[in-house]
């Protein structure tokens, strides 16, 4: 029955199906990666019930179907990768629960929608990839409060808008990608304040 399981890496193989909703009884998981296989279907919610969860990779994959909510469920999450499947919906007002999380990709996806305030959230955040999706709205002026930000990524998307001011305080990025969307208005004088920005 593999309950004690705390680590599973199925990736970089030729799997097919569906993530099975049993997923839910390895409830001493960790640590999860399937990425690089030939998964289809969508995340099953019962993905929310792996409470000691602290990495998950589900990215180069099939995947379709929105992100499920389940996943505020999630606090332990240090990192989650759903880059490259076929993804869609919203990005979830859901996200600000995941406190935990430094790394976040769901670039290369078909997410609609705007990038959410509760955004702001995500205090301890250090790399934001959301690249490739379709995306619009304006950037958020909260994304300013991820603080420990070093790597940024909203390029090819539908974004509107201005840069928000407040990404001068982004005193950490050394990475910031903003091309191939709909920005107007001008190149920020706060611009000044990113020392770390080795890539813009």
């Amino acid at each position: 029955m593999l309950m004690s399981l705390a680590e599973l890496d199925l990736s970089k193989n030729s799997l097919t199906g569906s993530v099975p909703h049993s997923i839910r009884n390895l409830g001493k998981l960790t640590y999860l990666s399937l990425f690089s296989n030939k998964l289809t279907s969508s995340i099953p919610p019962k993905v929310g019930m792996l409470r000691p969860l602290s990495v998950l990779y589900l990215n180069k994959n099939n995947l379709t179907g929105a992100i499920p909510t389940s996943i505020e469920h999630l606090s332990n999450l240090t990192t989650l990768y759903l880059y490259r499947n076929n993804l869609f919906g919203f990005i979830l007002q859901e996200i600000r629960m995941l406190r935990s999380l430094a790394k976040l990709d769901l670039s290369e996806n078909s997410l609609t929608g705007s990038v959410p305030h509760s955004i702001g959230n995500l205090g301890k955040i250090t790399f934001l990839s959301l690249f490739t999706t379709k995306l619009t709205g304006f950037i958020p002026p909260e994304v300013g409060m991820l603080r420990p930000l070093s790597v940024l990524y909203l390029n090819k998307n539908n974004l509107t808008g201005a840069i928000p001011t407040s990404i001068e305080h982004l005193s950490n990025l050394t990475t910031l990608y903003l091309y191939r969307n709909n920005l107007f208005g001008f190149i920020l004088q706060e611009i000044r304040m990113l020392r770390s920005l080795a890539k813009l």
